[in-house]
């Protein structure tokens, strides 16, 4: 500990008169040990002005409580009004001085009583580093040796405070940081210690824990790497609808999410680790989440093929049991206003798309998909005839094909060529009525792009009755 020298300021104080006072003014520390020299001074002043009488020289004794007692001394005119005295601390508490001249004592006495402080010191100190929910114990030690009027006050971070105040006591768990201990003796006497309660790093507090859905399975795992790591003795534990499926033992494990039968939607998941730091201690903490009942895919209504870009429509149940539903496509465009949760949609594809129908609670889901093709290739099941005709008649040429979307174009010439598109050729039947013999065959394209081309029918032209017969093939 730190000391300090006790200086008594003694004022002697001299009236225009004759007579004197003297007053000590103390300037006292309280760290001052019992045994140490200390110094103090006396000064004689004029009254009532308070200044300096450099030509005192009266002589001046002491009275003392608990102090040494300084000779008798007769000022001299090298003190200037003012001298320097010396007295020894003999115990601690109050102590007292009496100066005064001895020419005048009863007009010149003057004394100062204060309280030193004998010099003790107090430590504190704590079992840390502790473990991680542990309480730390703190202890005050002192080289006071009577305890028995001595009081301790505690007190630490966040306001704490023990009740009752003693030299040990315990302190909160999971409450580091700066505890200070006062030690008081009854004369008021002080001294202050402080210590610094360290905690070793708990569990960590992310190992992954999620929401499931009641049947599935999920993974947690306890990082080696975090602070306190690596862990050993590691325990893992299912507290509500978990229950370990594999792993138990080692820093990685997996948990079946359950969930019995009548209990209610979101119930709590609650797990619990349990392993033993690299500070050697034994933790645990537990992790929560909820786990909810699965849902079903729904059976969803769709064409299975459709032609691209024509608007085609989908349907499925109501959902059920607080479920939603969310539309989506692949190749394709929803075309509802702005909300997906509906059991009808409208959509267009672009070409083979997959539309997809998600069944969702606040955790689980389902997804049925539906996948819609393009139709098939047309396919001619009945080829455009020849026709004889009498020149001004009317021929009727026809194809029967199957298929979805279909478009046809016509063309007069051998199959295959397009040179010759037939104005208005753009049904599954065709009438013409040429002057001569000529040829027509039809191409038919599918929505999906594929086409397909039939024979070439002649149409034969005969002159009418009477007339000169003349028939060509063009």
């Amino acid at each position: 500990m730190k000391r300090f020298p006790l200086v008594l300021l003694l004022v002697l104080t001299i009236a225009a008169s004759a007579s004197a006072e003297l007053r000590i003014v103390p300037d006292l520390p309280d760290s001052v040990e019992i045994g140490q020299t200390v110094e103090f001074t006396v000064r004689a002043l004029d009254l009532p002005s308070g200044t300096v009488v450099t030509n005192y020289t009266g002589t001046v004794t002491f009275n003392a409580l608990g102090l040494t007692l300084p000779a008798d001394y007769t000022f001299t005119a090298a003190d200037n009004g003012q001298h320097t005295f010396t007295t020894t601390v003999l115990r601690g508490g109050n102590v007292l001085m009496v100066a005064y001249d001895v020419a005048v004592p009863e007009t010149s006495a003057s004394d100062t009583a204060t309280s030193i402080c004998p010099g003790f010191t107090v430590s504190a100190s704590n079992d840390g580093p502790v473990c991680d929910g542990a309480r730390p114990t703190l202890t005050a030690t002192t080289d006071w040796a009577d305890l028995s009027d001595v009081t301790f006050q505690w007190s630490g971070p966040r306001g704490w405070f023990p009740f009752p105040q003693q030299a040990v006591v315990q302190a909160p768990a999971n409450l580091p940081g700066d505890y200070f201990v006062t030690m008081t003796r009854p004369n008021g006497c002080q001294s202050v210690a402080k210590t610094t309660v360290e905690k070793l790093a708990g569990l960590p507090g992310n190992v992954g824990m999620v929401r499931a859905c009641a049947g599935s399975q999920f993974t947690l795992t306890l990082p080696q790497d975090a602070a306190g790591g690596p862990f050993t003795d590691i325990v893992w534990e299912g507290l509500e609808n978990a229950a370990v499926v594999a792993g138990q033992g080692t820093p990685t494990v997996t948990f079946e999410a359950q969930l019995p039968a009548g209990a209610p939607r979101n119930a709590p998941l609650v797990v619990k680790l349990t392993a033993r730091s690299q500070g050697g201690c034994l933790i645990e903490r537990t992790y929560s989440e909820h786990v909810d009942r699965p849902v079903s895919p729904q059976p969803v209504t769709a064409p299975a093929v459709a032609c691209p870009y024509e608007e085609q429509e989908a349907s499925a149940p109501p959902p059920a049991d607080g479920s939603t539903y969310h539309w989506s496509i692949d190749n394709g465009l929803l075309l509802f206003d702005d909300d997906d949760d509906v059991e009808t949609i409208r959509f267009a594809t672009y070409g083979p798309a997959t539309l997809r129908l998600t069944v969702r609670n606040e955790t689980c889901s389902a997804v049925t998909e539906v996948a819609i093709g393009l139709p098939a290739a047309p396919e001619i099941i009945e080829e455009p005839k020849n026709v004889h005709i009498s020149r001004g008649q009317t021929a009727l040429l026809s194809v029967q094909v199957n298929g979805s979307g279909l478009t046809f174009q016509w063309y007069q010439g051998m199959k295959g060529d397009v040179s010759k598109p037939v104005p208005g050729g753009n049904a599954h039947t065709l009438s013409v009525s040429p002057d001569e013999t000529k040829r027509y065959w039809v191409r038919v394209e599918g929505c999906g792009g594929t086409t397909v081309d039939s024979k070439a029918a002649t149409v034969t032209v005969t002159a009418a009755a009477g007339g000169k017969r003349r028939a060509t093939r063009r």
